[in-house]
């Protein structure tokens, strides 16, 4: 009976105070790792204004302006 009670016990205080402690743990190193990250971040912009010093940017991502028409060659079909 005694293993019985300590058992119930367990499984009613000791188990979610664990999961508590080890989420705190797991959030207290995730902060940790934002540290090294917002030193690559302002690296990053560093490097970038640094790289398009003088160069202006097109607000365009994948934009092209193909001047000529488009003209489709299928390799796969050959007339014979």
């Amino acid at each position: 009976m005694k293993k019985f009670i300590l058992g119930m016990a367990t499984i009613l205080v000791a188990i979610p105070i664990g999961e508590s402690i080890a989420d705190l743990l797991c959030t207290y190193i995730e902060s940790l790792k934002m540290k090294p990250t917002k030193k690559i971040i302002e690296g990053n912009a560093e490097l970038s204004a640094f790289q398009n010093e003088g160069v202006e940017l097109s607000p365009c991502v994948s934009y092209c302006d193909i001047s000529e028409p488009y003209e489709y060659y299928d390799d796969d079909e050959e007339d014979w």
